[in-house]
């Protein structure tokens, strides 16, 4: 989760909820990615829409044994490894959540002596600083908690 100053005379913080990862997996011949998925305010909600799908897949014996399977359990969903029993629910949620992507990539011939983890740092402030700029004159939504009272 990242803060920004709304500008207001009581400087309070507004949230912008992003969830970020990243590609690298010491493969030169492959581009580095990394990647934000920005949510609205109901982040929470969404968060725990996925943690109880988790849970109801992670529960289900029929799978238990087959490496993908075990591999989910322990590294939680990858689209790419993950059986159509896993996979196609989480695409599912996916579908019907309202989320903005975006993604940084490079494909290391840039900065060819940078070790992966320091082109991925780079990529992370990049792509974070670029978000915060993108929400830093949007409008406000206002906060009657704080405002005084006219009392």
């Amino acid at each position: 989760m990242a803060w920004q100053r709304c500008g207001m005379p009581h400087e309070r913080l507004l949230a912008v909820k992003l969830f970020m990862d990243e590609s690298g997996n010491g493969n030169a011949s492959q581009p580095l990615i990394v990647g934000a998925v920005e949510l609205g305010d109901d982040a929470e909600d969404i968060e725990e829409k996925i943690k109880d799908l988790y849970k109801r897949l992670v529960a289900r014996h029929s799978l238990t044994g087959f490496g993908s399977f075990e591999d989910f359990r322990k590294d939680g969903f990858h689209s790419s490894n993950d059986p159509t029993e896993i996979s196609v629910p989480f695409r599912e949620l996916m579908r019907t959540t309202f989320f903005r992507a975006y993604m940084v990539v490079n494909d290391r011939t840039s900065f060819p002596r940078n070790a992966e983890p320091d082109l991925i740092e780079f990529m992370y402030v990049k792509l974070l600083g670029d978000l915060l700029i993108r929400h830093r004159n949007e409008p406000k939504p206002t906060d009657r908690s704080a405002s005084p009272s006219s009392g």
